[in-house]
């Protein structure tokens, strides 16, 4: 009896323990992202424009992504200029960092219209900065 208590604590104490590493690493992938995103996120805003999302977090090929979802009249080319004036650091030494700029497509305009955020007429914008393993 004292031995089958020992062995179902001991495997309480193992499956408790995964657990909180998976907790630990997680939110350490979390902070990274964080943190790498900080300098795009906290970039001023171009003027005319304001601020729909801004979300950081880790791709499933291992690269790190910071992402604005931006609200306003403009072109491509304006916002990767305007972008483009930020040294972004990789999120781990020796990546790979790109800007990236893309128009909202329309699968992105009916997320933002079923979570109340989109504005009839608006033009929606994301920059995009990713850092990922040198090809």
């Amino acid at each position: 009896m004292v031995k089958r208590y020992g062995t179902m604590v001991a495997i309480l104490f193992v499956v408790l323990a995964l657990i909180w590493g998976w907790m630990f690493w997680e939110k350490a992938q979390r902070d990274q992202a964080d943190a790498f995103a900080r300098p795009l996120q906290e970039h001023p805003l171009p003027a005319g424009m304001s601020l729909v999302v801004a979300d950081a977090d880790k791709g499933d090929d291992g690269s790190t992504i910071g992402a604005l979802l931006l609200r306003g009249a403009t072109d491509e080319e304006s916002l990767l200029a305007f972008y483009s004036d930020t040294d972004y650091p990789p999120a781990r030494e020796g990546e790979t960092v790109t800007l990236d700029v893309r128009e909202a497509d329309e699968a992105s305009l009916d997320a933002l219209r079923q979570a109340g955020l989109y504005e009839e007429g608006a033009e929606y914008w994301f920059v995009y900065v990713t850092s990922a393993p040198a090809a």
